[in-house]
């Protein structure tokens, strides 16, 4: 595929892989290869996932887990024929602050905290819109404010299942991938300075 699209001009490539083996990522970076530029290194999402449960069976996060992960992410690679493009979210993953951090009384701390871990490590560090003002979760009082089809599902599933749907809801305030989907603040004006029409989805109050 390089030889035939991405050799033809001077430009940066990045692959997305989750969970597979450092030494399939540095085939994938060595530039002897010629295949990709970077990639995206997503190991360590399952952290808070209760063993052997979904994503929405979710655990608390303890700052010793995420030093492991991190420094995975610094010693588990020999950077002199690869490299890594350093992402803490994206439209997929909930806000890391309100994930592994503290979004209400420590949400600036939290994401000054996250903002230096990324850019002190080696590789390429890339920001998920909102990230650099401190977005956070948004707060779904009803499904009916839920667009992700995944959650929606989640929903019928687990209320089959006998689940109370406040307690369907808190899973989806904290694991969904609405979250991160929510239109990026741009100023304090009507609608975020987003749009002069109708969004999507809710205005995140951050």
């Amino acid at each position: 595929m390089n030889k035939y699209t991405f050799s033809k001009k001077d430009i940066l490539t990045v692959r997305e892989t989750w969970q597979i083996d450092p030494k399939i990522i540095e085939k994938y970076t060595d530039p002897k290869n010629k295949e990709f530029s970077m990639v995206f290194e997503f190991s360590g999402q399952d952290i808070d996932i209760i063993l052997g449960k979904e994503k929405w069976d979710y655990k608390s996060v303890t700052p010793g887990e995420l030093k492991k992960i991190f420094t995975s992410w610094q010693l588990g690679y020999n950077f002199d024929h690869m490299w890594l493009g350093l992402v803490l979210g994206n439209h997929d993953l909930p806000r890391v602050i309100s994930r592994w951090g503290d979004d209400k009384k420590f949400r600036i701390p939290c994401a000054k905290m996250f903002a230096i871990i990324m850019h002190m490590m080696k590789g390429t560090p890339f920001i998920y819109q909102g990230e650099e003002i401190g977005m956070t979760n948004f707060h779904f009082n009803s499904i009916s404010e839920v667009k992700d089809i995944e959650s929606k599902n989640m929903y019928k599933k687990r209320i089959l299942e006998g689940y109370s749907k406040s307690k369907i809801l808190d899973e989806i305030n904290v694991k969904s991938r609405d979250n991160a989907r929510t239109p990026m603040q741009w100023s304090s004006k009507t609608k975020a300075g987003f749009t002069t029409g109708t969004p999507w989805i809710n205005i995140n109050p951050n």
